[in-house]
């Protein structure tokens, strides 16, 4: 349609159609961009935008070209106007396409990096913000979790945590942000923090800052090196179980058997270090679970899924309990029941 003079300058800032162009086909501006319209499906202000783009993003392919340097020679005013357009095309920044195309050819996967639009010099740096996600697959399996607590109602509005180890480094941990609705968010929405040596965890990625109750979920992975994923709920019937003077919950049916005995823990600030410790010891070496005075339950596995089979299963037992009493119908296995099952459990024989 356009020819080859005009191509040429359809890259120049403020271009317009031509008077020249008017003159050759004797169509008036108007009439040009009404055809245009009907031609192309769009006006002419976004077939030119669109033309720019995809020079922008054929010149983004280079090795050694700047975003700036992009912007300028497709036709627009700066990197801003640029940046506006592309995000609204594709979705991301130019800064973020440059950096797929970087990080597709990186064998580091695990890192960030963090390019300067003007000169797109690479940094690798833990940064909070970014398109491509360090832990990815760990990030996604904590929240596939946290949705599946939400949906069996173990978990209500912004409350509970779930944290994961990743297999990348056993120091690292993956955990639920704080104060975020769980609807709607996405796997970069999960927060990374590695358990330092001198005992205290820091927050190294997720533009959302870490659970409250970091220090609770990091205190069993320290203890416990066959811990991988953790989970705490504010479940009703768990939290029901530990209250009175002597509270304790003792299986009900076969599988629940794996999780016990369940540890209580009196009382403490919610994401304080005393009930951190105080989870951690009464969960000790063997523990899965524990109940919380007041506050809920937790639970850890060897990875997810036990993980969630604790927190599940124990939710279940405490609700069996609460109902069986109400009506006046409780009666828990027998002892030497539970433990005889609690052995087909650990010979792997159970049915």
């Amino acid at each position: 349609m356009f020819s080859g003079t005009m191509e040429l300058k359809i890259f120049d800032k403020g271009f317009r159609i031509p008077e020249s162009y008017r003159e050759e086909t004797f169509f008036s501006e108007a009439y040009l961009s009404r055809f245009i319209k009907q031609r192309f499906g769009k006006n002419f202000g976004k077939l030119l935008t669109d033309i720019r783009l995809t020079h922008a993003r054929q010149l983004l392919g280079l090795q050694d070209i700047t975003i700036l340097r992009a912007a300028l020679e497709s036709g627009f005013s700066d990197t801003a106007a640029m940046n506006k357009a592309f995000l609204s095309e594709n979705g991301i920044t130019p800064s973020d396409a440059v950096l797929k195309r970087k990080l597709s050819a990186c064998p580091e996967r695990g890192f960030l990096f963090i390019l300067d639009p003007e000169t797109e010099s690479t940094d690798r740096f833990p940064h909070r913000e970014g398109t491509f996600m360090k832990y990815e697959e760990t990030r996604k399996i904590v929240l596939e979790a946290i949705m599946e607590a939400v949906e069996q109602k173990l978990i209500n509005g912004t409350s509970g945590n779930i944290a994961m180890r990743t297999p990348e480094d056993p120091n690292v941990v993956c955990i639920t942000p704080s104060g975020i609705p769980y609807t709607g968010m996405k796997p970069e929405d999960i927060a990374v923090v590695v358990m330092k040596e001198d005992g205290t965890n820091e927050w190294i990625d997720g533009k959302y800052k870490p659970s409250s109750e970091v220090p609770m979920h990091c205190a069993v992975m320290r203890a416990r090196k066959d811990v991988n994923a953790t989970v705490h709920t504010h479940s009703m019937y768990a939290t029901i179980c530990a209250m009175g003077e002597n509270p304790q919950l003792i299986p009900i049916t076969p599988p629940q058997c794996e999780f016990t005995p369940v540890g209580i823990v009196s009382f403490t600030m919610p994401g304080s270090n005393d009930v951190a410790d105080k989870v951690r010891d009464a969960l000790g070496e063997k523990g899965r679970v524990c109940l919380i005075k007041n506050h809920g339950m937790f639970s850890c596995g060897k990875n997810m899924t036990a993980a969630m089979h604790a927190t599940v299963y124990t939710e279940e037992m405490a609700k069996t309990t609460v109902i069986a009493k109400t009506l006046g119908t409780y009666e828990p296995m027998p002892e030497e029941a539970v433990k005889a099952m609690q052995a087909l459990i650990a010979a792997d024989q159970a049915v």
